[in-house]
């Protein structure tokens, strides 16, 4: 009997501790909720024995220091999944032979004895190689000379589809340059779930000031105020990401040594912090964002 309790209080700390890593995200409620009813809610119909759809790739883009690598990870320890990272920084062919190796792991883990039905979230962060069609590749295959399942891209492709039925894993991206993915891969079937992890608006810029503050102020602080502010660079085609309002928490720290962090340190902070999104990254985003979108609903019609 107390073997039995000793298990159900570490199954109940590890699951505390996955939850206190995803609070961890401050802001961004509506991301955290999207994602959890795509894959968690799936997960749990899947334990206690219904046929879920659970999605073969999903897709998180946006502007450097958004928080798309802190997400996934901290999404992948939520759902109590195993989780592997492949290096994207190696060759395409490398990185493909990577990720079968993890895909038959993957499902070695689902059937053993020790970890049963245990999914695994593989993670290709900051992952553009594989996904884009060469020139070469777009002539041949207008000419007929090759088929797309023999470019690179097409390669991906066939390893992405029904991995998540047939490998029992789900492959979790992350990147900064969407115009890096051919429309061939963004479809219902291989990555079904494409999420724009974008700057964060006010009340997601408040909300990280109020988390990454609690500890170096007992100031009565409008963090709505800071948010209306933050808010202001898009004005002028620039953006504050998340990570560019931890910076400025920490320059006011600095500054403020010892003593609490109050309202006016943080605006002060503000206004000597430029902008860490560019208003050239701001509109060259902005712009592939649009050419895909035009690009996608061409081959589609």
């Amino acid at each position: 009997m107390e073997m039995i309790l000793f298990n159900m209080n570490q199954d109940k700390f590890s699951k505390a501790k996955n939850q206190e890593e995803w609070n961890k995200i401050a802001g961004y409620e509506k991301i955290k909720d999207r994602l959890e009813d795509i894959f968690i809610s799936k997960l749990n119909l899947e334990k206690i024995g219904y046929n879920a759809n659970i999605p073969n790739g999903i897709l998180l883009y946006g502007q450097h220091g958004t928080g798309k690598t802190k997400f996934a990870k901290a999404f992948a320890q939520k759902t109590d999944c195993e989780f592997v990272s492949i290096d994207t920084i190696q060759d395409d062919d490398d990185i493909i032979r990577d990720l079968k190796k993890e895909f038959k792991n993957a499902k070695k883990r689902y059937n053993s004895k020790e970890t049963p039905q245990k999914r695994t979230i593989i993670l290709l962060d900051d992952f553009n190689f594989s996904t884009l069609l060469s020139e070469k590749d777009k002539k041949e295959l207008k000419i007929g000379i090759i088929d797309f399942k023999e470019t690179k891209a097409g390669q991906f492709a066939n390893l992405l589809e029904d991995c998540a039925n047939k490998y029992k894993a789900t492959v979790i991206m992350t990147s900064s340059q969407p115009r890096q993915f051919d429309t061939g891969l963004l479809n219902v079937n291989l990555i079904p779930y494409q999420i724009f992890l974008g700057p964060p608006n006010r009340q997601d810029a408040a909300q990280i000031f109020k988390y990454h503050t609690k500890e170096y102020t007992n100031e009565d602080i409008d963090y709505n105020k800071l948010g209306n502010e933050i808010t202001k660079a898009i004005e002028n085609d620039e953006a504050y990401s998340a990570q560019g309002i931890i910076n400025i928490i920490e320059n006011a720290k600095v500054k403020t040594q010892n003593s609490d962090i109050t309202e006016k340190d943080l605006m002060d902070s503000i206004k000597e912090t430029k902008p860490d999104i560019t208003q050239l990254e701001f509109k060259d985003f902005v712009d592939d964002m649009n050419e895909i979108l035009e690009e996608y609903e061409t081959e589609k019609n």
